[in-house]
């Protein structure tokens, strides 16, 4: 690791020094333009002038969104996936043609999304919600810019200056005062060079990471699934089961439905005007992950246990969601602490016909989620009701077997579990490694050498 020979205090209270040769100034300063898709018209203008296209014969130009660019798409998926605007639109839009390397950045939503506009063999243009910075490039690049606006030092300076705490919300003004690190022309050539190749290595190791997750998670689920329908004994003979979703089962084995092998219990109504800072947890549906996450539970006084008995969860109580975007996902409770369950989840409680843990393997299973899918499918709101979860049918081996697949597959996914969580650990280091790498170099406290 080289340093500069020699450093200054900077004049900004978020960086002590700076290379003696380098400066510190608002981008104000070095900015020839800073536009967005607004400045085309009036409101009424862009409305009768902007048609977006689907006829193929018709697209003309890529009409550029920050959720395109957060995709980093190729070509192919440009022409598949992207709005187009006709040529007449191209033309109205002319103060935001884009033909590549521009400084690109969300002027609403999630602030802090940078942005260098990729080059590409099709027209384009700014669509709503994006400023386009266009530099003097004598005096800072837009690719030192950039790298400088996702280091720790510029993204610092943006959620100052984001306008809302909701949505989101930079302006231009706020934009224009930020203080950006200025090293001469050379430099911050070589920065940007060195950053390209080490982002790019780091972001490929990253993919490869993800794809290994993906598929040991693809592989989990399909070993459940493989498990719970046919068994450990894969010589067995085979039968119709007579349940679609099911398919075929080992010919000993039986189909059940859930509530002939389960108890099925409501949440309670709680009223979240008498919510407390401390007392007997709420289990609601945000709460409810691989495991329950205490930690943004609500709370009641200790007096719900006997107006709510009924919804006291035990050890080993099987809870569903059963309602919102997430219907259908469960976890398993093994805290012996007590605690309630809210509305809109479910508790699914075993008999004695049914191992418990197999039980929650079945819940957990892919057929489980396409039942819940079939329920909800083509309705506005999502929800299912006690009855349709209890009518769910289950395959059912003899105890002694569903112990043994139970057993089984906890080893399994025991192991899988932890390749995916030291994978993810990796994806991490990788992302603080790419963080410090570009924070160390635009601010000089490394120093790149050609």
């Amino acid at each position: 690791m080289i340093k500069y020979q020699q450093y200054m205090a900077s004049d900004v209270t978020w960086l002590n020094s700076i290379p003696s040769h380098w400066s510190i100034n608002q981008i104000k300063r070095n900015l020839k333009l800073l536009t967005d898709y607004d400045a085309n018209g009036s409101f009424s203008n862009i409305a009768k002038n902007v048609n977006r296209v689907e006829d193929s014969k018709l697209k003309y130009a890529w009409f550029v969104r920050t959720t395109d660019l957060e995709k980093h798409t190729d070509q192919t998926d440009i022409l598949k996936e992207f709005i187009w605007i006709d040529k007449s639109t191209y033309n109205y839009l002319g103060k935001t043609k884009l033909f590549g390397g521009e400084l690109l950045l969300a002027k609403r939503g999630d602030i802090g999304r940078i942005y260098i506009m990729p080059k590409t063999e099709y027209p384009a243009s700014l669509a709503p919600n994006l400023y386009l910075a266009r530099l003097n490039e004598n005096i800072i690049t837009s690719k030192f810019a950039y790298y400088f606006l996702i280091s720790s030092y510029g993204l610092y300076q943006l959620n100052l200056r984001n306008k809302s705490t909701t949505i989101g919300a930079l302006y231009k003004d706020d934009f224009k005062s930020i203080e950006f690190v200025i090293p001469p022309l050379k430099e911050q050539t070589q920065i940007a060079n060195y950053l390209d190749d080490k982002t790019t290595l780091i972001d490929k190791k990253i993919k490869l990471l993800k794809q290994k997750i993906k598929h040991y998670k693809a592989y989990r689920k399909t070993l459940i699934n493989e498990t719970v329908t046919k068994g450990l004994d894969k010589t067995v003979k085979l039968k119709d089961s007579g349940v679609n979703w099911i398919g075929e089962i080992p010919e000993h084995w039986e189909v059940k439905r859930l509530k002939d092998l389960s108890n099925f219990i409501n949440g309670f109504a709680f009223n979240s005007k008498e919510y407390i800072d401390s007392g007997i947890p709420i289990i609601r549906i945000s709460n409810i992950s691989n495991d329950i996450n205490f930690e943004e539970c609500k709370y009641v006084d200790s007096s719900y246990l006997k107006l709510a008995k009924d919804s006291l969860i035990k050890v080993n109580d099987i809870l569903v969601a059963m309602t919102g975007a997430t219907i259908g996902k469960n976890a398993i409770y093994r805290e012996e602490k007590k605690a309630l369950l809210n509305q809109r989840v479910g508790i699914i409680r075993a008999k004695k016909l049914i191992n418990n843990l197999f039980l929650f393997q079945l819940i957990k299973s892919q057929i489980f989620k396409d039942y819940i899918d079939l329920l909800c499918g083509g309705s506005a709101q999502e929800n299912i009701s006690k009855t349709q979860i209890e009518n769910f049918y289950i395959q059912l081996p003899p105890l002694k077997e569903q112990q043994q697949i139970a057993d089984y597959l906890d080893s399994k996914t025991t192991i899988i579990d932890k390749i995916v969580t030291n994978i993810e650990t990796q994806i991490t280091t990788l992302k603080e490694l790419r963080k410090t790498v570009i924070n160390e170099v635009v601010t000089g406290k490394v120093k790149v050498t050609a």
